[in-house]
């Protein structure tokens, strides 16, 4: 009983200082948790249960952490759609490993960055193609794309049509 309470103390004292853990089990009370129970394995499941009551906090604040940094990655994406937007960039904006951060992003977002980019930049495309008459090389370039072939091709995966056809079709409805 003693050395699990000290190993629970040793712990709870490392949680404190990296701040995981703002609860505070005396070792009086840790002792006497141990002293309750009637075998080994009650004592090791009452300990278990301590332990496993951390872990699922911190699991739950690295949850909390990632969603923020995730929707700070995508507030900046919809700020800077228009910009250059590289996994690299991105990653070092939020402060993390590039190769992380494409499978955190993917988890996070459903779709892989280069999608999710393309898809906020056509969501600003339709708009400009359906309230402005500007050419559509023109609102490639405003949303971020190097040329009407990159955008015109983005565009028909997403609305199997060309960006033109798609104008022409909304207008005359």
């Amino acid at each position: 009983c003693f050395y699990f309470c000290t190993v629970v103390q040793q712990i709870q004292s490392r949680l404190g200082e990296l701040g995981l853990s703002k609860s505070k089990l005396e070792m009086a009370d840790l002792l006497e948790l141990g002293r309750a129970t009637n075998s080994w394995q009650t004592m090791l499941d009452a300990y278990r249960g301590i332990l496993e009551n951390w872990m699922q906090s911190i699991q739950q604040q690295a949850e909390r952490s990632e969603r923020a940094t995730f929707l700070k990655a995508k507030a900046y994406i919809e700020e800077r759609y228009a910009d250059e937007l590289t996994l690299a960039v991105l990653a070092d904006y939020v402060h993390v490993n590039s190769y992380y951060f494409s499978a955190f992003f993917k988890k996070y977002a459903g779709k892989n960055f280069k999608s999710y980019v393309n898809d906020v930049r056509l969501g600003h495309a339709v708009t400009l193609l359906v309230s402005t008459n500007k050419k559509i090389l023109d609102i490639a370039m405003e949303v971020g794309f190097a040329d009407t072939r990159a955008f015109s091709s983005a565009f028909q995966k997403v609305y199997h049509e060309t960006p033109n056809a798609y104008r022409n079709r909304i207008r005359t409805e």
